[in-house]
C-alpha cells in the first residue's frame, strides 16, 4: 500500500517538473521582442514642473502647464501626463531614455497678452536601475518666438521695507506726473503692488521711456516718490527680450500735491450778513477803483459769481496788486464794495489762486 502511494506521488512531481522546465524553456527561447521596447510596471519618470517667474525671480512651480512625454527619437507617439499640483508621473513605461516638452501661458497683467514659458528635456532613462523620482523640469521664456516686454517695479520705503497695495503709474515725462500724479489721470498705465510690493507691466513698447510715480497707503498718511525729497525712477530701453527691473522708493512724508498753477485770485461776495451773492458782478483792474468802475467797461477781466457767490480770475500776474470793484442789485437795493476791501495781491509763481473773500455794503 504504502509503495503504491509512493509511485502515484513520484509521479504527479515529475509532472510538475516538466512543465514548469517547459515554461522557462519557452520563455527563453523568445528572441523577437527587443528589450528596450519591453514595458515594465516598476520603469516610471516623476517630477516638478517649474517657470522662470519674472515677478518673484525664482523658478515657481508651473501649475498650468502642459507636458508632453515620448520615447527620444519618436516624437509622434507624445503623450500629455496629468499634472498634480505641478507634479507630474509617467508609469509603465519601455527600457529605454525618454524626452519631456512643456508649455505654459501665463497672463501676469490684465488685459495684456500672455507670456509663454517653454522647456524641452531629452535623455531621461526609465528602467534598468534608471528610473527618475526627482526630476526638475524647468520652463523658460520662449525666446524662438515673439514675446511682450516685461518691467517688474519694486516698490519699497526709505529702510527698505517692501510696501504692498502701492498704486504705480506710469507717464511718459516728468511734468505729466506733477500734472495728474494724485489720481493716476492721464497715465500710460497703473496698477497696484502686490503682498511683496512688486507689480509687473507687460507689453510695454521698447523704444519709449517711462516715469513711475508711487503712491503707498501709510495709515492715515501716504508715501510716494513723487516730489522733492525722492527723485522719480526713470525706466528707459524697457527690453523685449529680457526682464527690466526698477526700484521706486517712497519717502516717509505726506503726499505734496504738485504745484498749483499760475497765480490767480478766487473771490467770494457776501451780502453784509455775510450770505453769498450769486450774480454779482466783478470787475478786476490794475489801478485803483473808482465809482464808475462797477460798470467793467475798462477792466482787465470781469464775470459774475456763480451759485456759491464766487468767481475766479486765474493766470495773473505774480506778486501783483489788483483791484477789484463789485457790484449786485437785490431789489432797489444796489450793494458794492467801494467802502470796503477793494484790492489784493497775488501770491508767488505756482502759488494758485489765492481766497478772499469782499463783503458788499
Amino acid at each position: 500500500m504504502l509503495t503504491a502511494q509512493f509511485f502515484r506521488f513520484f509521479r504527479h512531481l515529475s509532472w510538475a517538473v516538466f512543465v514548469v522546465g517547459s515554461g522557462y524553456l519557452l520563455t527563453g527561447c523568445n528572441k523577437d521582442t527587443d528589450p528596450d521596447d519591453q514595458i515594465s510596471v516598476g520603469n516610471r519618470l516623476r517630477g516638478t514642473v517649474h517657470f522662470d517667474n519674472p515677478a518673484t525671480l525664482a523658478l515657481d512651480t508651473a501649475y498650468r502647464a502642459r507636458v508632453s512625454i515620448y520615447r527620444d527619437g519618436h516624437p509622434e507617439e507624445a503623450t500629455v501626463l496629468p499634472l498634480n499640483r505641478g507634479g507630474f508621473e509617467a508609469l509603465n513605461l519601455a527600457n529605454t531614455t525618454y524626452t519631456l516638452v512643456g508649455r505654459v501661458d501665463i497672463k501676469h497683467e490684465d488685459g495684456q497678452p500672455y507670456v509663454t514659458y517653454v522647456g524641452l528635456k531629452e535623455g531621461l532613462s526609465a528602467g534598468r536601475g534608471g528610473n527618475s523620482d526627482d526630476i526638475r523640469f524647468d520652463l523658460h521664456r520662449d525666446s524662438g518666438n515673439p514675446q511682450p516686454t516685461l518691467l517688474r517695479m519694486v516698490v519699497k520705503d526709505s529702510d527698505g521695507h517692501v510696501r504692498p497695495n502701492a498704486r504705480v503709474c506710469l507717464y511718459p515725462s516728468l511734468a505729466a506726473v506733477n500734472l495728474n500724479f494724485r489720481k493716476c489721470a492721464g497715465s500710460l498705465r497703473s496698477g497696484i503692488t502686490n503682498r511683496k510690493g512688486i507689480i509687473l507691466f507687460v507689453g510695454l513698447e521698447p523704444t519709449q521711456g517711462y516715469y513711475g510715480g508711487a503712491l503707498a497707503p501709510n495709515g492715515a498718511d501716504s508715501l510716494t516718490n513723487v516730489g522733492t525729497a525722492t527723485p522719480l525712477a526713470t525706466i528707459t530701453g524697457v527690453s523685449a527680450t529680457t526682464v527690466v527691473q526698477s526700484n521706486l522708493v517712497v519717502s516717509k512724508r505726506t503726499y505734496s500735491a504738485p504745484p498749483a498753477g499760475p497765480p490767480g485770485l478766487k473771490i467770494t461776495i457776501t451780502d453784509p450778513t455775510n450770505y453769498v451773492l450769486p450774480g454779482a458782478v466783478v470787475c478786476l483792474y490794475p489801478r485803483a477803483i473808482t465809482a464808475a468802475d462797477t460798470t467793467c467797461t475798462t477792466s482787465l477781466r470781469s464775470d459774475t459769481t456763480n451759485l456759491q457767490g464766487q468767481v475766479t480770475f486765474a493766470g495773473l500776474q505774480a506778486n501783483t496788486v489788483y483791484y477789484l470793484a463789485a457790484k449786485r442789485k437785490v431789489g432797489s437795493v444796489v450793494y458794492t464794495n467801494l467802502t470796503s476791501l477793494n484790492q489784493a495781491t497775488t501770491g508767488n509763481a505756482g502759488s494758485g489762486n489765492l481766497p478772499i473773500t469782499i463783503k458788499l455794503q
